[in-house]
């Protein structure tokens, strides 16, 4: 606005701004990661209060920035590691606003650059009419709990290609072969592998002397607790090679999230986790809320976003 009005639209005065914000956000590494999660936000919250219009000025506003970035493919690796957290816990609040701000990053980089981002998004539609179907299918019909499943596509999602695994809890493991079945009768010639990292899962924790607590947790925060129902206590030993969580880090740290809010308890006070420290359910738990989400740490022991 200022250069059309005030410098007659100079073209070099332009050009000289233009290439000076290109060098600010150069000298700033952190510009890819700030940008992904500015859109993160908005998506998760202040798009489904915004007009259609709105909308569309924000995500242009966005682009400008988005063209100023000297390493795109930076920024689409944070920006699709936030589309999967997005997509598969359910925070999106606008699925049109997702589709709408792929577009446009397709229109200024090409398909070939939002490919795995559109695969994304397709896997989530096809995923819900496969879970429709499933439901409706004689097979679930002994499935005692809500079980739904997203079939996503190999090498597109953010960390899919990580090596990580887990033992099946037998909870669980009936609905699995039960989908596996269902799945390959009309998917024949395709594996399934399946991602308990990937996924989350509400349980209850019934207790005498107290209400009892609904609580979302993590795929391996499940795995854990799950262990309880047929052990009174476990050391930290034998909890990892029951739960079978690998790498060691991921383990530690969702036993170390559901130590820290107090769903499970410690013989001992130290924060670090030795294979001979004794674990066990906390019968006394108390909250605020009946229901709620457990946290997760991060790799630095802090709750992460």
């Amino acid at each position: 606005m200022i250069i059309e009005q005030s410098c007659e639209r100079d073209i070099d005065l332009g050009l000289a701004i233009k290439r000076a914000f290109e060098n600010a956000l150069a000298d700033f590494s952190s510009s890819s990661i700030f940008l992904a999660k500015y859109i993160d936000l908005k998506m998760k919250k202040d798009i489904k209060t915004l007009k259609d219009e709105e909308v569309s000025i924000l995500f242009d506003q966005i682009m400008d920035i988005f063209r100023l970035l000297t390493d795109k493919d930076e920024f689409e690796g944070f920006y699709r590691n936030n589309l999967t957290k997005r997509l598969l816990n359910n925070l999106s609040s606008n699925d049109e606003a997702e589709k709408m701000m792929i577009s446009k990053l397709k229109v200024e980089c090409g398909f070939q650059y939002i490919h795995k981002l559109e695969t994304m998004l397709k896997d989530m539609t096809l995923s819900e009419g496969l879970h429709q179907k499933f439901k409706s299918s004689q097979i679930s019909q002994d499935i005692v709990f809500d079980f739904n499943i997203k079939v996503l596509t190999t090498g597109n999602w953010s960390n899919d290609s990580q090596t990580a695994s887990c033992s099946i809890p037998m909870e669980i493991k009936g609905a699995i072969l039960n989908f596996t079945d269902f799945y390959m009768n009309s998917h024949s010639g395709r594996i399934l592998t399946w991602k308990i990292n990937f996924g989350n899962a509400d349980i209850v924790k019934y207790q005498e002397e107290s209400p009892n607590y609904e609580m979302t947790v993590s795929g391996y925060q499940m795995v854990v607790l799950l262990l309880f129902n047929t052990n009174e206590k476990l050391s930290i030993k034998e909890l990892k090679n029951l739960s079978g969580i690998d790498p060691d880090y991921e383990f530690k740290r969702h036993v170390l999230s559901l130590l820290k809010f107090k769903i499970l308890v410690k013989n001992t006070k130290e924060f670090d986790l030795k294979d001979d420290d004794m674990i066990k359910v906390n019968e006394k738990f108390k909250y605020k809320l009946h229901k709620f989400k457990v946290p997760l740490l991060n790799q630095k022991g802090k709750p992460s976003q």
